[in-house]
């Protein structure tokens, strides 16, 4: 094994390290799929809506923004043991707070600190196994590795978490994370090393006003289009207020970027022209892969599924994880094809998750159909996150490199996944209400189909033993049942059709996208800056 800059005490061999590296970031992993696995769970108990669970879910990804930027300032200002003992801690007694408050808003913001927190760990994991996930300094090559490891973790939680809130209760949720993070600080002050390091801490470089203003715009501008369809959007004082706050804190935020000689975010990244088309690239490919809520509906309502096996079909999604870093680990290891399709494969891959649930879903369809189409979601959703993360990367200074990450996060896991979220969750409810009138015209006594379906049902009951006013009260709900479920499914062919011509489209367009010629290892690890050739394409490799 590569050798991995970890702080261990001269007596403990390294894969020692490595397990206590594992037993810190499989908890920081699963924390963000800690709300969502359990969300009828906690509605139920707290007696709280779907969207209030949402919140907190996106939460947590906003405050993980949020903190990007300040993490290479915050690590290189204590030791490694002093940082992990402390964020851990502090992630301890926020998931605490979780436990006992019974206060949604409170959750909000608790676990907007624990993405803030999140973020920190996952950059000095990042930097501390870069050797090791790849030697050769490819950066392509390590993506293929800490990718499908951290977004099949983020899976793993949504399942277990589910699993612990139905048999159990909701808390057990933190309880488990509480009991995880315990054990990581006890190997953590057992096995590394304590380094004698003069604390300057510089807290006159965090830049207060600017996290104050990124972190509210964010959080209000997810409230405006979570909650904007239980709110009836700007019937709701508190949505309105939201809309207009929201682009003028915005507005404060980048001026105070421009004016400051030393800002908290640089907006390099957003004047290139190639990293934004690389956005645009995150942006459609999480905004394919949140149509995974929709499933959790059709399993839900049509199917009738428990949220046990809901939330569980997303492990489904870990083999195509995977494979996607496998086939993007080989893809530029060895040069295959161009960029563009490599993209084009990816959303490929979205429009046969597409086509496989349009054309298969149906009220007799069952739960294992979903696990190849799953597989195949999960493998184009990695190759897209691996290739544009590489692409935005490439001919990009050090110096931009977190405004770079705060971007990507914010196009990719922030704003996607909540529009997304949105955008299907009023396009389904809009297309129940259309469908649902529309069959419910056709529904009268001059029909035949109508008629003998609810003549079956009422004599049904009859046979059951119901009285003749209770067994056209029976009759008459169950064939409202079953025109909802109906609608539920008309609705959900409806959106899935049209993004599987979505994705088809872009997928076409993508091969003749004209992007660039990736180098097949772009260097981005050595400590020596050169410029190499290699196969006709010279490439600057920085520090």
């Amino acid at each position: 094994m590569t050798k991995i800059d970890l702080p261990l005490r001269p007596w403990v061999p390294q894969w020692v390290g490595v397990l206590t590296v594992l037993l810190i970031i499989i908890p920081i992993g699963m924390i963000n799929g800690a709300n969502i696995g359990s969300m009828l769970e906690i509605s139920d108990s707290l007696g709280v809506l779907g969207e209030d669970i949402s919140m907190g879910f996106y939460a947590t990804s906003a405050g993980m923004t949020v903190a990007y930027p300040l993490v290479k300032t915050v690590v290189g200002a204590v030791t490694p043991k002093t940082l992990i003992l402390t964020d851990l801690l502090v992630q301890v007694i926020l998931c605490l707070f979780c436990t006992w408050s019974d206060n949604i808003d409170l959750i909000i913001i608790a676990s907007f600190c624990i993405g803030m927190m999140r973020a920190f760990i996952i950059y000095w994991f990042f930097i501390s196994f870069m050797p090791a996930l790849s030697p050769t300094g490819s950066r392509s090559e390590l993506y293929a590795w800490f990718f499908p490891f951290l977004f099949g973790v983020g899976q793993i939680s949504i399942a277990l978490t589910a699993q612990l809130a139905y048999y159990y209760d909701w808390r057990y949720i933190y309880r488990f994370l509480i009991l995880s993070l315990l054990i990581a600080i006890i190997f953590v002050l057992i096995f590394f090393r304590y380094a004698k390091k003069p604390i300057h801490f510089p807290w006159r470089k965090l830049h207060y006003r600017s996290i104050f203003l990124a972190g509210t715009s964010l959080l209000m501008f997810m409230y405006v289009l979570i909650y904007g369809k239980q709110q009836d959007w700007f019937a709701s004082c508190k949505i309105w207020t939201y809309s207009i706050l929201t682009p003028l804190l915005l507005v404060v935020f980048f001026w105070q970027q421009v004016a400051n000689k030393r800002p908290y975010l640089s907006l390099v990244p957003l004047l290139r022209k190639k990293i934004v088309v690389g956005y645009i690239y995150m942006f459609i490919t999480l905004f394919f892969s949140t149509s995974s809520i929709l499933v959790t509906n059709y399993l839900n309502n049509v199917l009738k599924t428990d949220s046990l096996h809901s939330n569980s079909i997303v492990l489904w999604l870990l083999p195509g994880f995977i494979a996607g870093g496998i086939i993007g680990y080989w893809w530029y290891k060895l040069n295959w094809w161009r960029f563009r399709f490599l993209i084009a494969g990816g959303l490929l891959c979205s429009a046969t998750f597409f086509a496989s649930l349009y054309f298969g879903m149906s009220p007799d369809s069952t739960y294992d159909m979903l696990y190849l189409p799953f597989m195949v979601q999960g493998m184009g959703m990695m190759l897209l996150v691996i290739g544009t993360a590489v692409y935005v990367f490439e001919e990009l200074e050090p110096q931009y490199w977190l405004s770079n990450i705060f971007f990507m996060l914010f196009f990719r896991t922030t704003l996607a996944a909540v529009i997304g979220m949105s955008v299907y969750n009023n396009a389904l409810y809009y297309l129940q209400q259309k469908y649902f009138v529309r069959l419910s015209s056709t529904i009268t006594s001059v029909n035949p189909i109508a008629e003998e379906l609810y003549q079956s049902l009422f004599q049904n009951a009859l046979s059951d033993g119901h009285g003749m006013h209770e067994a056209l009260q029976i009759a008459t709900n169950t064939l409202n049942t079953i025109l909802q479920e109906q609608s539920t499914l008309m609705a959900l062919k409806t959106i899935f059709g049209y993004l599987l011509i979505a994705s088809i489209l872009i997928a076409i367009l993508s091969c003749f996208v004209s992007f660039h010629k990736m180098s097949s290892h772009p260097c981005v690890l050595k400590s020596n800056c050169c410029t190499v050739s290699c196969k006709k394409v010279t490439r600057q490799c920085v520090g």
